[in-house]
């Protein structure tokens, strides 16, 4: 079983407490803030051009021992490798 997170922007600099206390579990951790997947979120909203686009962090999601599907990495811009897609 799995469980999902969302933090609100308002959350701020306790999300980054609440995501490296879920790290190594079955937690999915979703937030709409700048770099919150770069600062340890497995996902992350965002406007771009009037649409919405999403970062994943493939790192963090190994951590949670989480599975991106390929076809979602696809669309996604992926964070938390050596060379990260833009």
């Amino acid at each position: 079983m799995y469980h999902v997170v969302f933090f609100m922007p308002s959350t701020g600099q306790s999300s980054l407490q609440i995501t490296s206390t879920l790290r190594k579990s079955a937690w999915l951790t979703i937030g709409e803030t700048t770099d919150f997947c770069r600062n340890g979120g497995i996902m992350d909203f965002r406007i771009d051009n009037d649409k919405v686009k999403f970062d994943v962090n493939v790192q963090a999601a190994k951590q949670a021992k989480l599975k991106i599907s390929s076809h979602l990495l696809k669309l996604a811009n992926v964070v938390g490798q050596a060379s990260d897609k833009k």
